[in-house]
């Protein structure tokens, strides 16, 4: 019984450390996988620096200025946006209010009434319904 329990122990202790070195590996990928990405970005930001800088000076007036300013911000679109979304809202509150109209109908034979008809074909063993909602 001894033996066994140590043979345990260790099939224990090799999984657990096993999974130690996994975690450990795990934990440093994310790290190699960041620093090769930055070394794309680092170049990336220097090849958009040397471009910016290389750009020709742009002189604007103010009323062009603040039409490039209108059109480009991004808050001043989410926000016509947003108050563009408030009003079909506000107007689909309303539409909510307006009755709708439904009609159903249906034809329905009993079992009895079916056995009936097939021996008389009269068109007054047959039930007709018809519903119509307003809600």
């Amino acid at each position: 019984m001894p033996n066994r329990r140590a043979e345990i122990f260790r099939a224990v202790t090799r999984i657990a450390s096993g999974l130690f070195v996994l975690f450990l590996l795990g934990c440093m990928s994310p790290r190699k996988k960041v620093e090769g990405h930055m070394t794309r970005l680092r170049e990336a930001w220097q090849s958009n620096l040397v471009a910016q800088s290389t750009l020709p000076e742009k002189v604007l007036d103010w009323p062009t200025a603040v039409d490039l300013v209108l059109s480009n911000n991004l808050k001043l679109v989410q926000a016509r946006t947003l108050m563009t979304n408030s009003a079909e809202n506000l107007r689909q509150v309303f539409k909510d209010l307006i009755p709708t109209l439904s009609a159903r109908a249906g034809v329905s034979k009993e079992l009895a009434q079916l056995a009936i008809s097939a021996k008389t074909t009269s068109p007054s063993a047959r039930t007709v319904s018809s519903t119509c909602q307003v809600s």
